[in-house]
């Protein structure tokens, strides 16, 4: 029995840091974007064209590479420990991660629909997403060549249709 209480504790302990993690991460990762599109919207003028060019790359990295796969692994991971501790399951980390049978399985157990909560969907989505807009109304405001505007629309709809890939597996 103190086996069992002291993996429920040790799962505890990693939930909590988990949690703690994730928004950490969503903390950062909005405080950096709000940063970018600060000074971006400061260097949108004509003489700093090179300048506004690099950060709307800089943030579009930001928000497709970095945000959005670091935040959903890492709601994964708390997912994980958060199911483990409530169903004494025999799940484990990694094949919790990447099949999407076994995480419909313990969503299933607690009678969740999914990982997307309405707080997950708000900040994890639609906030990353409504920079992206912002983002690109910004730059189609601009004088940018055709095509820079091109390159940076195929970048985004590359990320955005691997990620939904990714999201797929």
């Amino acid at each position: 029995m103190a086996g069992k209480n002291e993996k429920n504790k040790e799962n505890r302990d990693q939930y909590s840091i988990n949690e703690s993690l994730l928004q950490s991460y969503r903390r950062i990762f909005i405080s950096s974007a709000s940063f970018l599109l600060a000074v971006g919207i400061f260097a949108s003028n004509q003489e700093n064209l090179l300048l506004f060019y690099i950060i709307i790359g800089m943030n579009l990295l930001l928000i497709l590479w970095g945000w959005v796969p670091i935040v959903k692994v890492r709601a994964k991971i708390v997912d994980y420990y958060k199911y483990y501790i409530y169903q004494d399951t025999e799940y484990n980390l990694e094949g919790f991660l990447e099949t999407r049978e076994v995480r419909n399985k313990a969503y299933q157990s607690v009678e969740e629909k999914g990982p997307w909560r309405l707080t997950r969907i708000k900040i994890d989505i639609v906030l990353p997403s409504m920079f992206v807009v912002v983002w690109l109304v910004l730059f189609f405001s601009d004088e940018a060549s055709d095509v820079v505007k091109l390159v940076i629309i195929a970048f985004v709809l590359l990320s955005t249709l691997w990620h939904v890939g990714q999201e797929l597996k």
